[in-house]
């Protein structure tokens, strides 16, 4: 019979794969995967190495959590592994015959971190500014759009919540985009 691991932190489950619970392993593994895959494929850039340095990565956690003390303590198994995995990655790139050291993969980590940072920041200036729009729309034309927008109801359905003509939502709704594209236009040539 399986176990259900949904309620397991991160130390029972360590603790299940260190007692030799293989079912556990697996339960990490798929909590970890997508964390430490985009980790790797930063580093790396390319996919096919990626999946075989992530591959190895988890083979090499496996075998560390077997030979672990049980005293020691992981802070963040995702970190745990993406620090193996930058391990495995400086062995993949010395099996390649290119030299790297750990300080230059930090510095390419950096360089990533800011451009990600930077990008993320960028969207979610253009959503902060977007919802600005929104909500300097008359009341008229914003409640049409709203419903439409973000709760995903039709013209028939917002016309009967808001109790107007279907034809009126359709030109609240067009005099709203209206309205928004010309005030973000402006915002989107600079992203």
């Amino acid at each position: 019979m399986k176990r259900d691991y949904r309620n397991f932190g991160e130390e029972q489950l360590v603790e299940c794969v260190i007692n030799g619970d293989k079912e556990a392993f697996d339960e990490i593994y798929m909590r970890t995967k997508e964390e430490v895959y985009d980790f790797i494929i930063k580093i790396v850039g390319n996919q096919d190495a990626a999946n075989e340095i992530v591959q190895k990565t988890y083979i090499a956690f496996y075998r560390k959590l077997k030979n672990l003390n049980k005293t020691i303590k992981i802070n963040s198994v995702t970190g745990f592994i993406c620090g193996m995995g930058k391990k495995e990655f400086l062995v993949y790139v010395r099996n390649q015959g290119i030299e790297m050291s750990i300080d230059d993969i930090e510095s390419e980590l950096s360089k990533q971190f800011i451009i990600n940072s930077t990008e993320k920041l960028k969207k979610e200036e253009l959503s902060l500014k977007v919802q600005e729009a929104v909500n300097r729309l008359p009341s008229k034309y914003k409640e049409p759009l709203i419903l439409w927008i973000y709760e995903g109801f039709k013209d028939e359905e917002t016309a009967n919540i808001l109790g107007i003509p279907i034809n009126t939502v359709k030109t609240r709704k067009y005099k709203a985009k209206e309205k928004l594209r010309e005030w973000l236009s402006p915002l989107l040539d600079l992203f």
